[in-house]
């Protein structure tokens, strides 16, 4: 407990005394206004209090959420990581079979999921390492050709 959490309760504990005197019974009409103020001020120290904790909890918790962020962003870095490692794979196999490739095939052969190849091929269109032209020979599937001055360093550069 806070030192001004044990101030207020050893105040509220005071009024607490001095209410339950006989002192309330009294007919001097001065002496129940200052109980009555008196009364209306420890209500306010058990608020204040109240809003204390509640001040305290909305830090931990706004520590807690900016932890989360902070987890969420190195998340998604990594996952870019991850999406250029798979980039520069399709890369180095579309140049191993003399620069162009149907997108079956490389999907295929690098083992990816629909979605993880179409992420690839989105990211790789946008660093413009690669042209993508539609198959005349089949109009569901692709051809991946390279630029002819794409770089590695394009990648790392997105």
């Amino acid at each position: 407990m806070s030192m001004k959490c044990e101030a207020d309760q050893r105040i509220v504990d005071l009024i607490d005394e001095l209410l339950d005197k006989e002192v309330v019974d009294s007919d001097d009409l001065l002496l129940r206004y200052l109980l009555c103020e008196i009364n209306k001020l420890r209500d306010e120290i058990i608020e204040l209090r109240g809003l204390r904790e509640d001040v305290q909890k909305l830090r931990e918790e706004s520590s807690r959420n900016r932890q989360a962020i902070r987890i969420l962003k190195d998340r998604r870095e990594s996952y870019g990581d991850e999406i250029k490692h798979r980039v520069e794979s399709m890369i180095k196999l579309i140049e191993d079979y003399g620069g162009a490739m149907e997108s079956p095939s490389i999907k295929g052969m690098l083992g990816l999921s629909k979605d993880e190849f179409y992420r690839a091929l989105c990211f790789a269109r946008k660093s413009n390492c690669i042209e993508v032209f539609t198959n005349p020979k089949d109009r569901r599937s692709h051809i991946l050709k390279l630029r002819v001055n794409s770089d590695q360093s394009t990648i790392s550069s997105v």
